[in-house]
């Protein structure tokens, strides 16, 4: 499904990311007829970003991935372990009344490191997939088409968000988002990438989910 244009063609196929321990990654590579196992740490939001844009913490999950990497005519299957920390911000929806309407998550991916090279799994991850990281409140989201795309900061240092509008349903109504989504950073030895939603008759909304880009760090 390619619901987005060429600026995010370079996102191809993989959901969730790619995982296991990344001390023991190269204990791991050796043994050739196992996969290499990679894991990510959590990121989350400093508290006084969460303070200023009036966000709250939701949940933490981890979501394990299998993938077979090729390069130089050998592949290598690999298990990974992506980490998302969502959060949620209340928004008065009309007649519905106020809601968990504003959403954000991060999402950590290990660095890859197998037959000799290092992959950035989140490269290898459709727009659509991520942004559905924000579903919750708003059931299946589809249709994601890219508007614009402009500087942010996450977790300190400068890269691209795109704008996204796209359908979703609050409350069994359907209604209009922007999804914004960040490239990915690298963030220790992890990549890192942002995303945050809400209804479009909610413009004012994006100023904090940019704040929330910013105020990314590693969980620790």
């Amino acid at each position: 499904m390619t619901d987005d244009t060429g600026m995010t063609s370079r996102r191809a196929y993989l959901l969730g990311g790619l995982a296991g321990i990344v001390g023991t990654a190269g204990c791991l590579d050796f043994i050739r007829d196992e996969p290499a196992e990679f894991e990510a740490g959590y990121s989350r939001v400093d508290d006084g970003t969460l303070s200023e844009t009036g966000y709250a913490f939701e949940e933490q999950r981890e979501e394990v991935v299998e993938r077979e990497y090729e390069a130089a005519g050998q592949s290598r299957d690999v298990i990974a372990r992506n980490k998302v920390t969502n959060y949620t911000r209340e928004i008065e929806f009309g007649e519905v009344g106020e809601i968990e309407g504003a959403l954000f998550a991060s999402l950590t991916s290990p660095q890859v490191r197998v037959l000799e090279q290092e992959f950035n799994p989140i490269d290898e991850m459709e727009s659509i997939e991520i942004a559905r990281l924000i579903q919750g409140q708003y059931g299946e989201i589809e249709n994601l088409q890219a508007e614009e795309e402009t500087e942010a900061t996450v977790s300190g240092e400068t890269t691209t968000q795109t704008t996204f509008r796209a359908d979703a349903t609050v409350e069994g109504h359907s209604v209009e988002i922007f999804v914004h989504v960040s490239e990915p950073v690298e963030m220790g030895e992890d990549f890192v990438v942002a995303v945050g939603g809400y209804p479009t008759m909610f413009p004012e909304q994006e100023e904090d989910i940019l704040t929330m880009m910013e105020g990314v760090e590693p969980d620790e």
